[in-house]
């Protein structure tokens, strides 16, 4: 999985997802391309402040967010 944040977040383009660990229950919030499924990590969600500020530096808003495990 590439480890950078694109620029922003195109809803068009993009789907953003939330992917947690199995093992380790780390998340992990990312970008993947709707058309060629690359996955671009945005960065890491260790508490509820991360998640906050990854929705508002990426204009999202929780409903926009899928998850995986």
């Amino acid at each position: 999985m590439k480890r950078h944040a694109p620029g922003r977040f195109d809803p068009e383009a993009q789907r953003a997802v939330i992917i947690q660990s199995v093992c380790t229950g780390e998340q992990s919030l990312c970008f993947i391309d709707k058309k060629d499924g690359t996955e671009h990590q945005v960065g890491c969600i260790r508490s509820p402040e991360d998640l906050d500020a990854y929705l508002k530096e990426y204009h999202l808003r929780l409903s926009q967010i899928e998850r995986e495990v």
